[in-house]
């Protein structure tokens, strides 16, 4: 049938390959969390949705907005901020909306001063370290001024409006949103600016506490416009149009165009644009998942090929030993159950059952025994406590050869070893016992025992012992002892099963726990399952 040996000795195999998956896994999650990598991806992430490579546009705007700024992790006024490792998409489009909204109402009032002063930044910042580089850092100024000069210009005005005699409610209204676009205008500026000393120092936390707070002057002085101003989608595209041509800028005027023919009013329009925003930065989402997973799959190869060499993990060595060692093999498979108990204890408990699982093991002699647990660890470790692991060789009588009790045993050691000094085991002489010949005999059968019975617990690990499995493929255990066998045909051989059972496991690993952990408890499943009642023997 289904061979219970070898379904066992597949479970054993599995149960190695998930602890070393558990351990790679672990390793990796330690190096994401210190390295900050699903940040780090969220980020480039947005950087590539909102067209901002430099970070000195939308994508700092989103990301130094309150919605955003408020789940970023502080670690200290004079240390920048951890950036978060997710946002919703509810979260992102309704800071994209109020950063898009406050610009745009100010863009749609028709300040011209505010588009030549980004435009005049732009070329100084294309013209640094050229000849021309004074004179644009000039007209840059020269442009910032102007804007400064209008908004003061604007605030005089209003204070005339407002107090002349008659006053006219509807000349102090315009003037007043006059105050409101040019002030919100030189706010947008100096806050780009502050953007983009920011970019050029991203480890400054000083800086970054400029752009944030300079970025909040300039949206609250855009709400304050916009409730002077009728709501609509039109303020939105306006600050749309103003964005650097890209995929951004196109991706947002086609789901403003169907917000505006799906929607029969303001409000619909907006909700509806709102809603295609989430799914669009939902759909880029999926995209960094994929960047991360891939991140993840190289980092746990190069870690499963670390761990698997240093600790030995050879596939063809675990295979070799859960094979001929049927009490390790029991242990084994007692981990590798109370590995997936909880699992099987859930679905137990959701279909009726107790919670408990009754687990019952048959030992190499062939003793049966019950075993009922709830629930222990599912990240058990390797636990390795067999009985043979203090098997001695108390007794052995001269004829060596001859005798085969504890040639199993996996530890202990040759206690007492009668007939050795030429003593019979009834205590007389022996006939031989000034027979070199017998002596070289016996010396050779005790070498071989010895060879059998290393003594070994842990299947793990590198050893200079020639005569463990866990030896390094260079050491080999003659008659003369141990030796170095560069130099041995064989060396090639052994050098090759031993790498690729390391290969074995390395690919293993590389597979991560959660598809070890499924792969055993269904093996483990299978064996618990047994014959059909009735079925054949």
């Amino acid at each position: 049938m289904f061979g219970s040996d070898v379904l066992e000795i597949a479970i054993g195999v599995i149960f190695f390959y998930l602890v070393v998956s558990i351990a790679c896994t672990s390793i990796n999650e330690g190096i994401s969390t210190v390295l900050n990598q699903r940040g780090r991806n969220l980020f480039n992430g947005i950087k590539n949705l909102l067209n901002d490579p430099e970070f000195t546009g939308l994508a700092q705007q989103v990301y130094h907005h309150g919605l955003v700024d408020g789940i970023t992790q502080d670690k200290g006024a004079d240390r920048i901020r951890r950036r978060p490792s997710y946002i919703a998409s509810k979260t992102f489009s309704l800071a994209l909306l109020d950063v898009l909204g406050s610009q745009g109402v100010v863009r749609a009032a028709g300040n011209d001063l505010l588009l030549k002063a980004e435009q005049a930044d732009d070329l100084a910042r294309a013209k640094a370290g050229t000849s021309d580089a004074a004179s644009a850092k000039a007209a840059a100024d020269n442009a910032m001024k102007a804007l400064q000069d209008a908004a003061t210009q604007a605030v005089s005005a209003y204070n005339a409006a407002k107090n002349a005699t008659p006053s006219d409610d509807q000349v102090t209204a315009n003037a007043e949103k006059t105050v409101n676009a040019a002030t919100a205008a030189v706010k947008i500026m100096i806050a780009r600016r502050a953007a983009i000393d920011f970019a050029s120092n991203p480890k400054d936390a000083k800086l970054a506490a400029t752009a944030s707070s300079s970025l909040e002057d300039a949206l609250s002085a855009g709400r304050d416009l916009a409730k002077l101003v009728p709501q609509s989608l039109d303020n939105i595209e306006a600050a749309i149009q103003g964005l650097p041509d890209g995929h951004t800028k196109e991706s947002l005027l086609v789901l403003v165009d169907k917000a505006k023919r799906e929607g029969s009013d303001v409000l619909s329009q907006i909700e509806g644009f709102k809603t295609s925003i989430e799914t669009w930065f939902n759909d880029a989402m999926d995209r960094v998942t994929g960047w991360y997973k891939r991140w993840t799959q190289i980092v746990v190869l190069c870690i499963s090929i670390v761990l698997v060499t240093i600790l030995n993990v050879d596939s063809l060595m675990i295979i070799q030993r859960l094979t001929s060692d049927k009490d390790f093999r029991s242990e084994i498979l007692a981990n590798a159950s109370k590995a997936v108990e909880p699992a099987r204890s859930s679905n137990s408990s959701s279909t009726g059952g107790s919670g408990q699982t009754g687990n019952t093991s048959t030992a190499s002699n062939g003793s049966t025994s019950s075993n009922t647990a709830t629930a222990p660890n599912a990240n058990a470790a390797l636990n390795i406590n067999s009985a043979s692991d203090t098997g001695h060789v108390t007794n052995l009588n001269s004829n060596v050869s001859g005798q085969t009790a504890n040639s199993n045993a996996t530890g202990g050691h040759i206690a007492n070893i009668n007939g050795a000094n030429g003593k019979k085991a009834d205590g007389g002489t022996s006939e031989n016992e000034n027979s070199n010949s017998s002596d070289a005999a016996l010396q050779k059968q005790l070498a071989d025992l010895r060879k059998n019975i290393v003594p070994y617990t842990n299947p793990l690990g590198w050893t200079n012992n020639a005569s463990d499995p866990r030896a390094f493929p260079w050491r080999r255990h003659t008659d003369n002892g141990d030796e170095n066998v560069f130099g041995d045909p064989k060396f090639l051989n052994s050098l090759l099963l031993k790498l690729l059972g390391l290969a074995m496991s390395i690919a293993a690993a590389s597979l991560g726990a959660p598809f070890w952990f499924d792969a055993l408890s269904t093996f483990i499943n299978i064996r618990g399952a047994g014959l059909k009642p009735g079925g054949a023997k």
